[in-house]
């Protein structure tokens, strides 16, 4: 039909490109139009006749076998590329890779944990102190007053009748 319009040809080619010659493999909602156009244009006939032709080819190409050369070239590679053994691949990221490392650290640690139980102590101490000294002094009034008004124990005393 010499309506078709060309953009619909290009979308018709498309779909082609993108499913193949088999209309079953178009959207749905394209294959009634495509459909359609292969009843209408003779160029759309066309499209699809060279897309068959091309997936038979594509059907009746075997995959070559590869070359001694290839097969030989791809078996050297891991000798031309060694990799470390899996065991020390394991452990390969770890900065303490040595004993002596690994112990220094340890020691280290007890360190700075003794030194940081011996300087919490200190503080503990000193805190108990500062308590202590508190509780001994006498309680300022306006402060009396204020804990009074914050719980307010005179205000519901005198609230009630």
């Amino acid at each position: 039909m010499k309506g078709t319009s060309d953009m619909e040809l290009a979308g018709f080619e498309q779909l082609l490109d993108q499913h193949g010659a088999d209309l079953g493999r178009f959207p749905e909602h394209e294959r009634s139009a495509a459909a359609a156009l292969l009843a209408a244009d003779p160029r759309a006939r066309r499209m699809l006749a060279q897309a068959e032709a091309l997936e038979r080819g594509l059907q009746s190409m075997t995959a070559p076998e590869p070359s001694a050369a290839l097969r030989r070239a791809v078996a050297e590679i891991p000798l031309r590329h060694p990799q470390p053994a899996p065991a020390a691949a394991a452990f390969g990221w770890l900065p303490l890779r040595s004993a002596w490392v690994l112990t220094a650290s340890a020691a280290l640690m007890l360190a700075l944990g003794a030194l940081s139980g011996a300087l919490a102590g200190d503080l503990d101490l000193s805190l108990q102190a500062e308590t202590t000294q508190l509780a001994d002094e006498p309680e300022d009034d306006a402060l009396s007053e204020l804990s009074e008004l914050a719980f307010a124990d005179e205000l519901d005393q005198e609230l009630v009748p």
